[in-house]
Order: C-alpha cells, then sequence, then structure tokens
C-alpha cells in the first residue's frame, strides 16, 4: 500500500529523530505544520499537493501535542494551522487535514476553519465513527495502530454543501419518526407500573428524541446548503486482520512462559 501523506503523531515522535530522518530520506511522506526543531524550524513539510483524478488536492497534517521530546517541539496547532491556511488562502484546491488531535478538538476545528473540506483522524479510545458534518467539513474518524482502513469515495463539485449518499432520505427520517411516535402513544395509554412497559417505553422514546435530533440536523444543513454546489460522498471501514507467521507466534509463547517461570 502506497502513502501519499502522513500526519507526524506523538507516538511516531517516540521512535527518535535518526528513525524519522531516515524514513523521510527513503521517501516516506510525512507532515506536519507543527512540529519544529531547537531552532524553531519546521522538521517537515507543513503540506503536501497530491493529484487525485483531476484535481489537485492539499493535505495538511497536525500533530497533537504532548510531552516535550529532546529533539522536537510540537507548537500549538491552532496557531500553525491559521498560518498555513492564510498561505493557501488563494488556492481553490480542496484542503484534506490529517489531524492526530481528539474528536472534539476536530470538531472545533471544522466549526472554525470553514476553508478545510475534510478533516481525517484515528483515535484509539473513541474508534471508527460514522462520517460528521460541521458546517462544511467533513470529520472522520478511523481506529489507530491500523486496525481498520477508512475509505471514502468523493463526487467533488466544488467547495459548499455535502450529501451523504447512504443517508437516507429526509422523508424517510420523518416517517420513522410517526412511527415511533405512533408506538409511544400506544404504550402510554396502556397501565403503568411493569418493568417490561417501561424499559421499553423508555427506548422507544430514546430513539424517539435522537431521530428528531438527526431531521433537525439535516433540515439546518439541506437549508444552509441550498444553492450550494453538491458534493456526493460515501465511506466505509475495513478490518486489517494480522497475517500470523507460526514462527513467530511460537518464540512470543516461548518468551512468555520464560518470563512467567522468572517472575515465580
Amino acid at each position: 500500500m502506497g502513502y501519499d501523506a502522513v500526519a507526524v503523531s506523538m507516538q511516531d515522535l517516540k521512535a527518535g529523530r535518526s528513525f524519522l530522518v531516515a524514513t523521510q530520506e527513503q521517501g516516506f511522506p510525512w507532515i506536519s505544520a507543527n512540529v519544529r526543531d531547537k531552532n524553531s524550524k519546521l522538521v517537515f513539510p507543513a503540506y503536501k499537493k497530491v493529484a487525485a483524478g483531476d484535481l489537485q488536492v492539499t493535505i495538511i497534517g497536525l500533530t497533537r501535542q504532548g510531552p516535550a521530546t529532546g529533539d522536537y517541539l510540537v507548537e500549538d496547532y491552532a496557531k500553525a494551522l491559521a498560518e498555513v491556511l492564510d498561505e493557501l488562502k488563494n488556492s481553490d484546491n480542496p484542503i484534506i487535514l490529517l489531524s492526530n488531535l481528539t474528536l472534539a478538538e476536530n470538531r472545533g476545528i471544522a466549526s472554525s476553519y470553514p476553508a478545510i473540506d475534510i478533516i481525517i483522524s484515528a483515535d484509539q479510545y473513541r474508534g471508527t465513527i460514522d462520517t460528521q458534518q460541521r458546517e462544511n467539513t467533513l470529520v472522520c474518524q478511523t481506529s489507530s495502530k491500523g486496525k481498520y482502513i477508512g475509505r471514502m469515495e468523493i463526487e467533488w463539485q466544488g467547495a459548499g454543501f455535502w450529501h451523504n449518499k447512504k443517508a437516507p432520505p429526509l422523508q424517510t427520517l420523518q416517517g420513522r419518526l410517526r412511527s415511533l411516535q405512533e408506538r409511544i402513544a400506544v404504550f402510554e395509554k396502556q397501565a403503568p407500573g411493569t418493568n417490561e412497559r417501561n424499559k421499553k417505553l423508555s427506548r422507544l422514546t430514546a430513539q424517539s428524541k435522537q431521530l428528531e435530533e438527526e431531521i433537525r440536523a439535516r433540515t439546518a444543513l439541506e437549508e444552509k446548503g441550498a444553492g450550494l454546489p453538491q458534493n456526493q460522498y460515501v465511506t466505509g471501514f475495513l478490518a486489517v486482520l494480522p497475517d500470523r507467521d507460526p514462527q513467530i507466534e511460537r518464540a512470543i509463547t516461548e518468551e512468555l512462559k520464560k518470563s512467567r517461570q522468572s517472575s515465580q
């Protein structure tokens, strides 16, 4: 598998300068807009431009701040991102941000920097999530450490409104809501007190509230996107299953056995 760009993470920095420099010299496409050396110079390119079909896409990298390392300084991501976007302000290219930040921080970036079209991230705690739209930015997240491969197909029409090709029409959601409300009304007419009745009513009420929120959000987005270019997208996740080498597994088992025996 080839990579066009890879954002540097704090875990990557822990591998040490020699490793990162060696892989960079071998052509591995590290990028980060906020990792600097002791002289405050960028260690990696802040962004990279790559061809995607008939388009040229700009990919920016951001590294999450963490404990300081001897070789690098990870500066404030908001300051670094603002500087890069100002440099790119006259570009018509779609902008993708590869981020090592938390989901909450990525959502904040989407709301604060409308020039970014897509944010792609990985999270070892939250794992994969459904693609979300914040303002005119898609926020995509998959699991960390290569456990899943995220795949996104895009029909780009220009900076504007995003539409999920797999999302059911708004009328379908409204029909589901009416059906839920009718079922809730039936349960509410029943005599209260039984645990089974209360559990079902609670579950249906929660589903109804969730659907109402989704309908409100979809309605607001569609109203805001009226008259703007309609970009179509569809996403999916593929689990990555490791190849198991019997010889390596036996070696690991033996080492674990020796470790347990020595600790007894």
